[in-house]
């Protein structure tokens, strides 16, 4: 699933959520989205600063994306060979990988706000981690929202997700 939104700012941001289907090639495929997002903005005549703004990238996998990211959130952005940023200290593209099976399992109240995001989007549909999504829900406005979204879609939808997910998986395992 991808989303693509436009902050106030201008900026582009991609979300894509990977829930199955670890692959090899996924950080190239991330990295062209966000190339793709960058490069489709329209220049503003033949003025020196084109006024071209940051693009973002949020993948969002439940696997293990590469056994070097050693934490929840890592993230990338444009460098040099030695290691400087480009674009003047400005974040030019930046590749944000979240890793859901990196989330902790501990209290509400000790979780960072991506921490708790993370475990809504990991475990809400899981019956043993109730208590702790419904503290989620409770301690947070933005998860209380997308609480109420999820509980007011049409069944027929949830139903659908729910059978192309399951069938991803089983794809993935043969």
């Amino acid at each position: 699933m991808n989303l693509v939104a436009q902050l106030q700012s201008g900026r582009k941001v991609i979300v894509e959520l990977e829930i199955v289907n670890p692959r090899e090639d996924i950080m190239y495929e991330m990295m062209l989205d966000l190339y793709a997002i960058y490069g489709n903005q329209e220049l503003k005549g033949d003025e020196l600063d084109l006024g071209l703004k940051s693009s973002y990238k949020i993948g969002i996998a439940d696997f293990v994306v590469d056994p070097d990211f050693e934490g929840l959130l890592t993230e990338f952005d444009l460098r040099n060979k030695k290691g400087q940023p480009l674009g003047r200290d400005l974040e030019i593209i930046v590749l944000k990988i979240i890793q859901l099976v990196k989330v902790p399992v501990m209290d509400p109240d000790q979780m960072s706000l991506l921490q708790k995001w993370c475990f809504f989007i990991k475990y809400y549909a899981d019956d043993k981690k109730q208590d702790i999504i419904q503290e989620l829900i409770r301690l947070e406005e933005g998860i209380a929202m997308a609480d109420k979204i999820i509980n007011r879609m049409d069944s027929k939808v949830i139903e659908k997700l729910n059978k192309d997910y399951f069938k991803n998986i089983e794809t993935c395992k043969m």
